[in-house]
């Protein structure tokens, strides 16, 4: 059987209640109890207390206790003063201690200094029924102890009348125990069901985002950890519609990329096939360098693919960065010459700046500016690259010579498959691609990558990397 939120919490919050309403009654009733006898007991007492005034005097007037020995009538008498009828003389009282209601005058003794009964019935200090007990006060005389008066009193309530009066009031206080629990059962079942509203909403959303409405949104004004659970929803639902649009894009982009490639392999092939072109060498080629492109842009879409996802990327590999700068910079330098770019490195030592990241994804970055500084700087044309470092980071600039790229094309570099003159990249072979790996690695070893205007003339990238990014893989270590 499947309970709702709902459900669970109401029938919390009824169990609870009915709880604590028994335990109220169960409390009240033994209070009340208790209280009522604790109050007709205290009044008893000041009686006692009077007797005892009246017995003191008794025995100062006397000398002693015998008197009353053998005239009881005087016992009686001060029963009568202080407004208690008498025991009947002459003759035993058929009246129980224990039974349910006894009056004070057959309860209370007069006992001498040694307590024993002088005058009273025997059997109040003598026997000990249950529920009651034996009240003992002194009687003085010129500051010693002549004697003390008993009262055996009931712990619990024994007179009727009380008892009738208990129950009359528990009845009262039974109803309004129950009127309230209905009230509380009746605004509990309200409220709970304000309170889950915002969770009635969410549910509504995620079927929205279920059946593909990603930019659904919730509205709340709860202001507790629904709200901030609402909060997270109308994120997240922003977020999906946000990636659903680059990947819309992507593909949209990725679709035209491999559009014109294929589109140009077909038609040579066509021409070849219709007779309107000879197989000639020249025609073999400009397929090929058909195939390559698609080839090159296969391989970054992969790149970026695995570099994305973080696969193979070991940032716990020592890294020297003066090294791999170097060897880097070396490597590229044949061909920049073909260009005519003169390639520099600037770096205040060679074997200083040390950290900790992945080998090849690191030479992957700086291949690939090298790259894209290469593709897009017009012949005769220079390229720094320049390092600074610090104790926690390192700091890398690769700038360029003409042409630039306006301002506003300044943060899309970044973006996959953005160019801001795609005619021109195409010729230069350029997949659009480079930047967003170089991106994706930066990002995986918690650096910083930026593009501004260099004072060259051309694009300026800035790199900020930290020396030991965080890693959660220790196992495999290498060393440039």
């Amino acid at each position: 059987m499947r309970w709702s939120i709902f459900s669970k919490l109401f029938s919390s919050f009824v169990v609870v209640s009915l709880v604590v309403f028994a335990s109220i009654s169960v409390l009240i009733n033994s209070s009340f109890q208790k209280g009522l006898q604790n109050y007709i007991n205290a009044n008893e007492l000041e009686q006692v207390h009077l007797l005892v005034d009246k017995a003191a005097s008794l025995y100062q007037a006397n000398g002693s206790w015998q008197v009353v020995r053998r005239q009881p009538r005087l016992w009686a008498d001060l029963l009568e003063q202080i407004g208690e009828a008498p025991p009947p003389l002459g003759q035993r009282p058929r009246i129980k201690v224990d039974a349910q209601f006894s009056p004070l005058s057959f309860r209370v003794n007069l006992l001498n200094k040694n307590k024993r009964n002088i005058v009273g019935r025997p059997e109040n200090v003598r026997q000990s029924p249950s529920d009651t007990e034996l009240v003992l006060l002194e009687v003085n005389v010129d500051d010693q102890i002549v004697g003390y008066v008993s009262v055996r009193q009931n712990t619990k309530i024994a007179q009727p009348l009380a008892e009738s009066f208990i129950q009359h009031q528990m009845q009262q206080v039974y109803w309004i125990l129950a009127i309230a629990a209905l009230c509380s059962f009746v605004l509990a079942l309200g409220l709970v069901r304000l309170w889950l509203k915002p969770l009635s909403k969410l549910q509504q959303g995620t079927k929205a985002l279920i059946e593909g409405e990603l930019d659904h949104h919730i509205d709340s004004t709860s202001h507790d950890e629904f709200d901030d659970l609402v909060n997270a929803f109308n994120q997240l639902s922003e977020t999906l519609n946000q990636q659903k649009q680059l990947r819309d894009q992507w593909l949209s982009d990725i679709a035209h990329e491999l559009r014109t490639p294929l589109a140009v392999l077909n038609s040579e092939i066509e021409a070849i096939q219709d007779g309107i072109r000879q197989p000639l060498p020249q025609y073999i080629d400009s397929l090929h360098q058909q195939v390559a492109n698609l080839t090159k842009l296969v391989a970054d879409l992969n790149a970026l693919s695995r570099a994305n996802s973080g696969q193979d990327v070991e940032l716990t590999q020592t890294v020297n960065y003066s090294l791999l700068l170097t060897q880097v910079v070396s490597q590229n330098t044949p061909r920049f010459d073909e260009k005519s770019l003169n390639l520099a490195l600037f770096q205040p030592c060679t074997s200083c700046i040390e950290g900790t990241g992945d080998i090849k994804a690191l030479t992957q970055l700086f291949t690939n500016l090298l790259e894209n500084s290469y593709r897009y700087t017009d012949e005769n044309g220079e390229v720094q690259v320049h390092v600074d470092h610090d104790e926690e980071r390192i700091s890398i600039v690769i700038e360029d010579s003409a042409p630039s790229v306006p301002e506003n094309a300044l943060d899309k570099l970044f973006d996959r498959l953005y160019r801001v003159d795609k005619s021109r990249s195409r010729a230069n072979g350029g997949s659009g691609l480079g930047l967003a790996i170089c991106q994706q690695i930066v990002a995986l070893h918690q650096g910083e990558i930026t593009a501004k205007h260099s004072t060259l003339g051309g694009v300026a990238i800035q790199l900020s990397l930290p020396k030991k990014p965080i890693s959660k893989n220790n196992n495999h270590r290498g060393t440039a």
